[in-house]
């Protein structure tokens, strides 16, 4: 078996795992570690789903999402809308009177102050999973609290949030901001925990975006 036919096989067991083999109709081609994904899927959430999980498959140099998202009915810009609010609505995580939802032929328009990464993430994933939606634009504004006044206080949050975590071992993990930015680096025991440790930062007030160049090491 060849390299790209590894990484092949393992970007379909990916999709067979997360369940995208059942619900989406999608093809890959690998060339020299480079992926090509077309086919036909339901939901954008699918897309972007298939996309993240090839980037991560070990060898992956590179990857070329050209899944279309199918319609086999018209859906109007007020259906989306609807069906938009309504999943904010019953998230627990947003708060409708911060986010400003538009809908101009398929695209939703995300607009408004959250106050993490992890509830911006959250509103994209909710938008993207309605049925009849093309792209989401993202112009939701990430803002510190009172609580977050400096590099300093987020630290030390991080730090926090980190501490009361029973996945990881905080002491492997370096942290250095700039801004609202967070750069993750040192050592984890597997890509779980490494997704483990940018969950919990990104639900930290005032983080607006994670830099995660934390390396997989068992022996740690």
């Amino acid at each position: 078996m060849t390299k790209d036919e590894q990484i092949k096989n393992d970007i379909v067991d990916q999709l067979e795992a997360a369940g995208l083999s059942k619900t989406a109709d999608i093809n890959i081609d690998v060339a020299n570690g480079a992926v090509t994904l077309h086919g036909v899927v339901d939901v954008l959430a699918e897309k972007w789903m298939a996309g993240e999980l090839a980037r991560k498959v070990s060898g992956v140099t590179g990857v070329d999402n050209s899944l279309t998202v199918a319609m086999d009915r018209p859906v109007t810009d007020a259906q989306i809308y609807t069906a938009v609010e309504e999943r904010f609505r019953r998230h627990p995580m947003l708060d409708l009177h911060d986010i400003e939802i538009g809908v101009h032929d398929g695209v939703v328009y995300l607009e408004g102050n959250v106050a993490s990464l992890a509830q911006a993430n959250s509103a994209l994933e909710s938008a993207a999973k309605v049925y009849g939606v093309k792209n989401v634009v993202n112009h939701l504004k990430i803002g510190a609290t009172d609580l977050v006044r400096d590099e300093a206080t987020l630290v030390n949050n991080i730090e926090t949030a980190l501490a009361h975590n029973t996945v990881v071992n905080p002491g492997t993990i370096r942290l250095e901001t700039e801004n609202n930015k967070v750069r993750l680096s040192g050592y984890v025991k597997n890509p779980g925990q490494a997704e483990a440790v940018e969950r919990i930062v990104s639900q930290v007030p005032g983080v607006g975006e994670i830099e995660n160049n934390l390396t997989c090491d068992e022996i740690q």
